[in-house]
């Protein structure tokens, strides 16, 4: 099982989740190119950069906005009046949320001077933007999570308002810059097969934000407002300022299931995501990938069983059902025919998951299938430690699987593969599977030599 750890002493933002992220592994064009999916390239681009923290080496990004109306783009550190700095992202009591640190007083300071502008504000709700993100090519898992952190902010809006959700408004280009925050988070997460997220308490800075109607403490309203609905626990320090953001709130409360120290796990990477803030401490969020001790050598693990019946769906339904749990990351799924009261002929359906994933597949049973409820218990699994390795037989190569118990060894080959070889090579199924088993069985035969006469050398 891969578990995210976030270490939140400096507070977070969302360009400072994503910014950790790259450094886990994600690839920045990878992340481009998802991001591409959302239709919005021509409003904004990523700018990924290293900062020196403290001594540390982070990576910053920044989301530059391209059609701003004044023709810049967001420092994510601009002064106001009350001198004080915002890293990124927070409330506004202005009517709407936006995401990079400047609000629009419409008369507010820069760092390089002052100057006044009129801004042309076009309002998104919640459901627009949750349109954004249907109508593009995104995974449902990313989609799902990404409007989980949305939720969260809205609701939080809609509280500190006094406003019904469907009145919440997204100034326009906080929604852009906020939706790539969090649309790159949900990206991020999936591309590193996070199942489980942890974080430590989380540090919110301390003094005023000023606002429309004054003068207004922090942590922002909005910020608490998500602290409070997701029982975060957080802290406060003597660092003026704005540490953690309504969005990086939101990513912390869709995300993370359980506060405190570290998991136990193998640590396979580490990553710092920078503010651009300078402070006494570094301005980063600390990021860590575990791996389940027994999980990473494939040996232990734990499995979430769902179980319900269906009496009215047809075959072509449940064969679209199957195939989207499959495509959705789930471990396995299987029906049995079965007879219900009345001698009703039904199908009972057994779905096994990644325990974290239970929220994202609710949502999913609930809206392709008929039932009204599922039955879940958490089993723990043992399975044979696996491999994949790829070879080849007269040029053209085939996956090979090992599987390994102690002393037990069991291999399989994928039928696409031998179907394919035969087909070219104007063989049957059994003849290539018969020179292919030969093949890999020799090779491992002379591994086993070869590693029982290291042993003897030493």
């Amino acid at each position: 099982m891969k578990t995210l750890y976030l270490e939140c002493f400096s507070g977070m933002s969302g360009n400072m989740f994503l910014a950790a992220m790259l450094e886990l592994g994600v690839e920045l064009d990878y992340l481009k190119r998802e991001l591409s999916k959302l239709r919005l390239d021509d409003e904004f681009a990523l700018e990924v950069s290293t900062m020196d923290k403290n001594g540390i080496a982070a990576t910053y990004v920044d989301v530059i906005l391209k059609k701003e109306s004044h023709d810049h783009h967001h420092e994510h550190e601009y002064h106001h009046d009350h001198d004080h700095h915002h890293d990124h992202d927070h409330y506004h009591d202005h009517d709407h949320y936006h995401d990079h640190d400047h609000h629009h007083d419409h008369d507010h300071h820069h760092e390089e001077g002052s100057h006044t502008h009129e801004h042309t504000h076009i309002h998104r709700n919640l459901a627009d933007i949750h349109q954004i993100i249907e109508k593009s090519d995104l995974s449902l898992r990313v989609q799902e999570l990404a409007k989980k952190v949305f939720g969260f902010v809205a609701r939080a809006e809609s509280r500190v308002h006094g406003k019904p959700l469907n009145e919440v408004h997204f100034h326009e280009v906080g929604a852009i810059d906020s939706i790539v925050d969090i649309v790159g988070a949900a990206i991020c997460v999936d591309c590193l097969g996070i199942e489980k997220a942890a974080a430590s308490r989380v540090a919110v800075g301390t003094g005023f934000v000023r606002c429309a109607h004054g003068l207004m403490p922090l942590p922002a309203p909005a910020t608490l407002e998500i602290l409070k609905e997701a029982g975060i626990p957080y802290y406060q320090t003597e660092i003026k300022g704005e540490l953690l953001t309504p969005t990086g709130a939101a990513i912390l409360a869709a995300l993370v299931s359980e506060y405190g120290p570290m998991p136990e796990g193998l640590l396979t990477a580490t990553g710092y995501g920078a503010g651009k803030r300078d402070q006494v401490i570094p301005n980063v969020v600390r990021t860590s990938l575990l791996e389940k001790a027994g999980a990473a050598a494939g040996l232990e693990s734990e499995v979430l069983e769902l179980r319900f019946q269906v009496d009215d769906m047809t075959g072509e339904e449940l064969g679209f059902f199957m195939e989207l749990m499959l495509a959705e990351g789930a471990k396995d799924i299987y029906y049995q025919p079965i007879f219900m009261k009345k001698n009703r002929p039904a199908t009972a359906v057994t779905i096994l998951l990644n325990p974290a994933d239970l929220d994202y597949f609710s949502e999913l049973i609930f809206k392709h299938t008929s039932t009204l409820g599922f039955r879940h218990m958490l089993c723990p699994r043992r399975e044979m430690e696996r491999q994949n390795l790829e070879s080849s037989l007269g040029g053209e190569t085939y996956q090979v699987k090992i599987a390994q118990w102690q002393n037990t060894q069991k291999i399989s080959y994928e039928y696409e593969d031998i179907k394919r070889i035969a087909l070219k090579q104007n063989k049957t199924l059994q003849e290539v599977l018969n020179e292919i088993s030969f093949s890999v069985f020799e090779s491992i035969r002379r591994q086993k030599e070869s590693q029982t006469n290291l042993n003897e050398q030493e």
